[in-house]
Order: C-alpha cells, then sequence, then structure tokens
C-alpha cells in the first residue's frame, strides 16, 4: 500500500532541516559554562603535594579566566582555608575540542598542605564574559608525619627560598631587629670619644681653653685700650689706676711667675726686692704704686702729669722686661682661671685694704693718709680730693 503525501505536508519536510541548521548555532552559543574540581588524591601526607583538576567546559572562541589566580599580590601562590593550603600560580593546562564548537580545558594546579586535618576546599569560579562557572566543593585529608628524633626523613619539601630577596637576608636577624640599638650605641661611643679627646685637649679640665695672647702682647694691648678710654681726662682717676695696676700685675704674674693679683702693694715690693729679675725695677714700680694706692684708698685727685708718668712707668717696664723670642714661647700658656678678670684684681685689693684699715680704726687711718699726701705734696703733686665728689 502506497502513502501520498499532499503538497503541503512535503513543503514542511523539506524546511525542517533548514530551520535546525540556522537554529543550531545560536543554541550551541548560548550552551552554559561548567566547571569541575577534582583531586589526585584526597589524602596527602603535611608537607607533601599533589594536584587539583579543574576542567572547564566552554565554547571554544570565548575567552576566561580564574580570579583567584589573577597576580595582584605578586606572590608566587593562592592561599586556601587561612594558609594551611597553597595552590602554585605555575601550573599547566590541555584543551580537548568537543566538536560543535565547543572545548573542555583541563588546569593541572599543584597543591601542597602545611597543616594536618580534614578540610573542605572552597568552590572554585571560573568567567566568561557576563557568564560566571562555580565548582564543586572537594575534600582534603592531611595525614600528620609521624617522626621520631631517630627516624630519618625523606622525601619531604626542600626548603623554599625567601619572597623578593634582598642583601638584608644574608644579616643576622639580630642585626636586622635591632638596628637602632646597635646606631644608639655607636653614637653614645662616638660622642664619649669626643668628649674625652676634648676633656685631655684643655688638660684635664671641662671649661675650654681661652687662647690669650703672650704677656707682651697682652699688656701693649691693654695698655693702648686703656689710653683710648681715657678715664681720668674724664675724671675716673680711681678707675684709671685700678686698670693700670691690674694690666700690671698681670703682666707680671705672667712674666715673672708672681702672683701678683693676690698681693698688697707692700707684699709685692717685698717680693720684688727677693726676685732677682724684679729688683732693677723696684724703686720704679714703688714710685707707681704709691701714687695708685693714695688715688684708690686715701681718696686723693692725682694731677695730669702724674697720670702721665704712671702711664710712662708702666709702659717702660713693660717694653724694658719685653720676653726674648725663646721666653715667650715657652709663655704661651693658658692662664689660671682666677686671673682671667684682671680688672677685678685691684678692686679686691682694694676693698681687702678698707676692710683692713676700719679694723685698725678708720679715722686714724684717713689722718695717716692725709698726713703722707701733704708731706708728699711738693714732690707729687696730688692734691686732696674735694668731700663733694
Amino acid at each position: 500500500m502506497t502513502m501520498r503525501i499532499g503538497p503541503g505536508r512535503g513543503m514542511i519536510y523539506l524546511l525542517l532541516p533548514l530551520l535546525f541548521a540556522a537554529i543550531a548555532p545560536v543554541m550551541l552559543h548560548a550552551a552554559p559554562v561548567s566547571l569541575k574540581a577534582r583531586l589526585d588524591s584526597a589524602y596527602i601526607i603535611m608537607g607533601h603535594k599533589t594536584n587539583l583538576h579543574l576542567e572547564v567546559v566552554k565554547d571554544r572562541k570565548s575567552k576566561g579566566h580564574f580570579p583567584m589566580f589573577e597576580d595582584q599580590d605578586g606572590l608566587p601562590y593562592v592561599t586556601l582555608n587561612g594558609d594551611t593550603i597553597e595552590l602554585s600560580k605555575k601550573f599547566t593546562s590541555d584543551t580537548v575540542d568537543l566538536g560543535s564548537g565547543r572545548a573542555q580545558i583541563n588546569y593541572h594546579v599543584p597543591l601542597q598542605a602545611f597543616d594536618s586535618g580534614f578540610y573542605y576546599l572552597p568552590p572554585f569560579k571560573y568567567i566568561v564574559g557576563s557568564d560566571t562557572a562555580v565548582s564543586n566543593r572537594v575534600a582534603l585529608k592531611v595525614v600528620p608525619v609521624n617522626a621520631t628524633a631517630k627516624d630519618e626523613i625523606a622525601g619531604m619539601t626542600d626548603v623554599a627560598e625567601p619572597e623578593g630577596k634582598s642583601i638584608f637576608d644574608k644579616v643576622p636577624d639580630f642585626l636586622v631587629n635591632y638596628w637602632w640599638v646597635i646606631l644608639l650605641v655607636i653614637l653614645i661611643l662616638a660622642a664619649g670619644y669626643i668628649f674625652y679627646r676634648k676633656y685631655m685637649k684643655n688638660g684635664g679640665s671641662l671649661k675650654r681653653k681661652q687662647n690669650v695672647l703672650p704677656p707682651y702682647e697682652e699688656a701693649v694691648n691693654a695698655l693702648k685700650a686703656l689710653k683710648t678710654k681715657q678715664l681720668w681726662q674724664n675724671g675716673d682717676e680711681d678707675g684709671y689706676f685700678t686698670e693700670l695696676t691690674d694690666i700690671l700685675r698681670r703682666y707680671i704674674s705672667r712674666r715673672f711667675g708672681v702672683a701678683a693679683p693676690e698681693m698688697t702693694s707692700t707684699q709685692f715690693l717685698e717680693e720684688a726686692s727677693r726676685n732677682e729679675k724684679l729688683i732693677p725695677y723696684k724703686d720704679s714700680l714703688r714710685e707707681l704704686l704709691s701714687i695708685a694706692d693714695f688715688v684708690k684708698f686715701a681718696k686723693m685727685r692725682s694731677l695730669p702729669d702724674e697720670n702721665e708718668k704712671a702711664f710712662a712707668i708702666s709702659m717702660k717696664f713693660v717694653e724694658t722686661t719685653k720676653p726674648t723670642p725663646e721666653e715667650e714661647q715657652a709663655l704661651k700658656t693658658d692662664i689660671p682661671s682666677e686671673y682671667s678678670r684682671p680688672t677685678q684684681t685691684g678692686r679686691k685689693i682694694k676693698k681687702q685694704a678698707q676692710s683692713s684699715g676700719r679694723k685698725r680704726g678708720s679715722r686714724g687711718a684717713s689722718v695717716g693718709n692725709r698726713t703722707s699726701v701733704q708731706s708728699r705734696r711738693g714732690k707729687t703733686g696730688i692734691k686732696r680730693k674735694e668731700a663733694d665728689k
């Protein structure tokens, strides 16, 4: 029996293959992405390695990636379950053609565990365009190493090189951790050494040495400075003779080694009588000190020619006793600190003399001084200072 197909039905049978051929690429292109995870072994010894296999099925021409393997931190591995499990970013892959524009990519990722226990690895994600495929979870049991001190360790992973090598890797840890303490100690030692050198350079004294001129140069400069001040021209004979005798006493102290700044005029003249170098100048020094003492202690006022004469005596004495080059070289040393302020010495002696005079009776001392001045009036020309002044 023969079956007949009508014209309309025959046309449908002819169009069905063509319609299927047109729809097939669209259906294939819309096929979802799948991701499956599995392990080579679900049991490993702590520290050993196994492989994690990630199987991705997708369209051949589409491109995708694993977000967790993107190199954002610069580390060569990815950690899972805290930092117990590490996945290496250096993995291999192969591709299998499934036909119909589909392909399967197999990723083989090295896995290593560093602590014993039972772990569920989190699901992995693979992104293709706007589609995201999520894998299944796999279980891993990490067995601890049962070892004793006598067991030979073999087959374990080698010690890994440190990440980000630098020159400090070869430096001992205590230097890296406590460098600031070491630097502080070095600075303290350096400061102590500098302090010690400075202390010894100053002759065992913390005070800085004063760079002073030789006795002759210092005395000449001081006398010139005194003359420039014009003290007695301005009515300050007391200050004039105080500075003049101080300059002379300081010079004698440094030049001849006599403690003149601490002596009264009488004591100094007695010392000059016993010093061979000062004996030739004893009379001129006595005349100078006599004038100065009457002005400072007896409240007398000197005449201009006496002021000039006292200055001339001082300058002549300094020039006459100028040290030779050999002597001057020997005298280039710092002076004692008690002689560092020459203008105070005369005032100190003046106060001592006035205090001593008050103990003996200020009235008798004053009358005696006035009598002495009056008896020497013809020789020295000193006149009494007005009471109002």
